[in-house]
């Protein structure tokens, strides 16, 4: 029983964003002789690790979690264990930026979760999934699992997960150019998160209204909420949130035309995601430091230009790809350069083609263009053909 709390006060610790201690409570457990508390404490303690940005020690936590599957008692236990292990090891792959296998094990973690008619599980499956399909383009699937995870929620009166499923809804919604739809999806998350004390949800709400205002070019309300989400990311000691939040704010102030604060938050981002292997989030904070230089007219653009394309290609990051080629063409018409430069725009109109192309077929409105960045571009594209 006392083991039972210590595993209870551990996740509370961690999700109040203390997660030193939380670390504490799950090393009794972890050393329990009871298999039960044992393998809820290993799984746990890489919960930890993952947080802290530490994803070796995760990942070496769950194979100890899964060699005590193999002890379990009986065949269920051992696939409730399974199914723990794919889902943290989802968040490890999806914190790398690692799209793909992420969603491979969400699906499994998915699979399993109905199998066992664990709700809470195939929620946060499913969410994950449409988090790792937005990443990777396959945006209709994305807004399908989100919106599918969305209605579960609201029938099992779980609000905090309504108010996640809203931000992911939000972020996706931003990305396609309804600039309407997002923020009324990221507002209500909001909303509810701030009533129901979520600091998941706050955060995601703050980066997702951030997002929408950053690709909208309203740098003023996105600076705003990517400092609330920096603050925090920063107070919950959650590594992969700090470094996304400070490449939202590095962007924000690009908007703003604060290059040197913007290239210091940049630079600051990158070296974090570089070193611990966040490369989407890398990817991300080099676009930024290279849309600065760009700006300033610095050489420097092309080095990291070069570096965010090389990450997001990586990674299958389709719509970091799209920016970079558009940054990519428009760098290189105004350097009068017009083979490279329709290349690239080419390469962007296409992806964007086939996106708009699939929005559509599933019943979507097609407010793609709405999107500044995406506007410009097509224009620039016809310009370099003409």
């Amino acid at each position: 029983y006392s083991l039972a709390c210590r595993q209870s006060i551990g996740r509370a610790l961690l999700l109040m964003g203390r997660p030193e201690e939380a670390k504490q409570q799950f090393e009794h457990s972890a050393k329990s002789e009871n298999w039960h508390n044992r393998w809820e404490g290993t799984v746990a303690l890489a919960a930890v690790a993952e947080w802290l940005g530490d994803f070796k020690t995760a990942m070496e936590h769950l194979d100890d979690a899964e060699e005590l599957a193999n002890q379990a008692p009986t065949e269920r236990d051992a696939q409730i264990v399974r199914m723990f292990v794919a889902a943290n090891r989802a968040n490890v792959y999806l914190a790398c930026g690692d799209f793909a296998e992420a969603e491979k094990l969400a699906k499994e973690t998915l699979r399993l979760a109905e199998q066992l008619g664990d709700r809470d599980q195939q929620l946060e499956a499913l969410l994950t999934i449409s988090v790792c399909q937005r990443h990777l383009g396959k945006w209709v699937d994305a807004y399908e699992n989100a919106s599918r995870a969305r209605i579960l929620a609201l029938f099992a009166n779980d609000a905090e997960r309504v108010a996640v499923a809203e931000t992911v809804l939000a972020q996706l919604m931003a990305v396609a150019g309804d600039f309407a739809s997002a923020k009324t999806f990221a507002k209500n998350a909001l909303t509810e998160a701030l009533k129901l004390r979520s600091r998941r949800a706050e955060l995601w709400a703050h980066k997702a209204l951030a997002e929408t205002y950053l690709r909208e070019e309203s740098h003023d309300d996105a600076r705003y909420h990517a400092q609330v989400a920096l603050e925090l990311a920063e107070s919950m000691q959650h590594l992969t949130e700090f470094a996304h939040a400070l490449s939202l704010q590095a962007w924000s102030k690009f908007l703003a035309g604060k290059f040197a604060e913007a290239s210091q938050d940049a630079e600051r981002a990158f070296s974090i995601a570089d070193e611990k292997g966040m490369r989407h989030v890398a990817a991300l904070a080099a676009f930024v430091r290279a849309q600065i230089a760009a700006a300033q007219n610095d050489k420097q653009v092309v080095e990291w230009l070069s570096r965010a394309e090389q990450l997001a290609n990586e990674v299958n990051d389709a719509d970091l790809l799209y920016r970079c080629l558009a940054l990519k063409g428009r760098w290189a018409f105004e350097a009068r350069d017009w083979k490279a430069a329709k290349d690239a725009l080419m390469k962007a109109h296409e992806l964007l083609t086939q996106w708009r192309k699939g929005w559509v077929e599933a019943g979507r409105d097609d407010t793609w263009l709405e999107d500044p960045l995406r506007f410009k571009t097509t224009l620039l594209l016809a310009q370099s053909i003409a």
